[in-house]
């Protein structure tokens, strides 16, 4: 039965896998009991792990709210996950090409690029350890990473960087990161015939926010 549903999603629009999360709390709430111990549905694991991975409620907050048990979340979560990323994994093997240029002053880019944080409980170590994990400007303990979207839409999250301590600066974030994106974002012959005459450009662009000025050499942004 996982099987079959793995099959079944590995065929969706990613838009169609996030509006399903509106579907968690009306469906599984409404699910009646079955026998003296509840059981879900392949399709409700799915829908736990997604309600799961959109809050940040904790895992005990989630279950009372679904009226289902924790281990019940919890076991729903560990079958779900490795399925949903092996279905993630072959479908999206590859990151998607940009498509025709449309036009426009922004025409030639490609992904849009910035830092995002994940905040973490103040955490009970070392002063010097402690100071590594809290980030300045949005004044939290947390990690960070960085994250490249497509430009075009839907706009999908086509690179992640490995989580660093909220500490270090995103311009470290990018010089770990950049050759990913200079692969990428060399134009294939394909894409150079599409160009416009006005668009000769050997590579597609980048956009980022005024911290990424000037600290990509090989890369217009």
């Amino acid at each position: 039965m996982m099987e079959k549903t793995q099959n079944e999603y590995l065929h969706l629009p990613i838009n169609t896998l996030i509006q399903l999360g509106n579907l968690v709390r009306s469906r599984i709430v409404q699910t009646p009991k079955r026998g003296p111990h509840r059981t879900l549905t392949p399709h409700d694991q799915l829908l736990v792990y997604l309600e799961w991975i959109s809050s940040s409620d904790t895992l005990k907050k989630i279950a009372s709210s679904l009226k289902i048990t924790e281990t019940m979340a919890c076991q729903a979560i560990t079958e779900v996950r490795p399925i949903l990323l092996d279905v993630l994994e072959r479908r999206f093997s590859s990151p998607p090409r940009p498509p025709l240029p449309a036009p426009g002053p922004f025409s030639n880019v490609a992904l849009l690029v910035d830092a995002t944080t994940v905040k973490v409980a103040t955490p009970v170590i070392d002063y010097e350890d402690k100071k590594k994990l809290f980030d300045g400007h949005h004044y939290c303990y947390c990690m960070k990473f960085e994250v490249a979207v497509s430009s075009w839409f839907p706009h999908k999250a086509l690179f992640v960087s490995d989580a660093v301590e909220g500490g270090v600066h995103d311009i470290e974030l990018y010089q770990n990161g950049v050759e990913r994106y200079v692969k990428y974002l060399k134009k294939t012959p394909e894409e150079l015939l599409r160009s416009s005459e006005q668009d000769e450009k050997g590579s597609w662009s980048i956009m980022g926010d005024r911290g990424y000025q000037g600290q990509f050499p090989d890369i217009d942004l």
